[in-house]
């Protein structure tokens, strides 16, 4: 009995001892959840993008997104979605490609890109659309970026008309692009990466980069806008000549 009440009574340093000798540990403080990454790509198919309208650009735009899904995980997905003016034809989201053990990186690339390949046939076809909405595609998509390694792939050329703003108005007219702002910061977390940014084409079918003036204004417009909507400044890149 005496022991026993000495046991019960024990400093505590020695009843950790006592417990570890007993098989008991400490219970392990909970792990955070761990979430796949998704990889969001954003489609222009206006009249007015190089990625749709040249060869050149759309071959190299979807070679470049080809390898950003080669370098994915087992368990993230890819998302394709059009954007254009706000038509059911145009402003579509494609099934989402998730790679696993059935469908790994190198299969799950190759179904992306003909799923890209699929849009600028499209485009070819029936011709592109008058507006871009990159900005409104991205309110409605809502992109999940808790992973930490999400990643937007915004193929366009930037020249955003939301409703009654233009950016092209605008950077005709000599004014600094000031994007509308963003409903919130539902991009925190994002990494964003514009490819065939300023890469527009022209009425003769020609494919070719804004002057550095107008381009500079896009970019400046485009970063207080990613900025407002939770982008950090290390995690936008602006993507022209591939």
């Amino acid at each position: 009995m005496n022991t026993l009440l000495k046991l019960a009574t024990c400093l505590p340093p020695v009843c950790l001892a006592l417990a570890a000798c007993s098989g008991s540990a400490p219970s392990e403080a909970p792990k955070a959840p761990q979430f796949a990454a998704n990889l969001y790509v954003l489609d222009d198919v206006s009249g007015s993008s190089a990625v749709q309208g040249d060869d050149v650009v759309g071959k190299a735009v979807r070679a470049r997104i080809g390898e950003a899904v080669k370098a994915m995980a087992l368990g993230d997905s890819t998302t394709i979605v059009e954007v254009g003016s706000l038509s059911a034809e145009r402003f579509v989201t494609h099934p989402t490609i998730t790679t696993n053990a059935q469908l790994r990186q190198a299969a799950a690339a190759r179904k992306t890109l003909a799923q890209l390949e699929e849009i600028a046939a499209k485009h070819r076809a029936n011709g592109g659309d008058g507006g871009t909405h990159v900005t409104m595609a991205l309110a409605n998509l809502q992109p999940d970026c808790r992973s930490g390694r999400s990643q937007i792939k915004i193929a366009s050329d930037g020249l955003e008309q939301s409703h009654a703003y233009s950016a092209v108005a605008t950077i005709n007219a000599g004014k600094p692009v000031v994007l509308p702002p963003p409903s919130g910061a539902y991009l925190k977390g994002c990494k964003i990466e514009f490819l065939g940014f300023g890469m527009a084409v022209d009425s003769a079918g020609t494919a070719a980069l804004l002057p550095e003036a107008h381009l500079r204004s896009l970019r400046d417009g485009w970063t207080t806008w990613l900025l407002s909507a939770g982008v950090a400044p290390d995690d936008m890149v602006f993507t022209s000549l591939l």
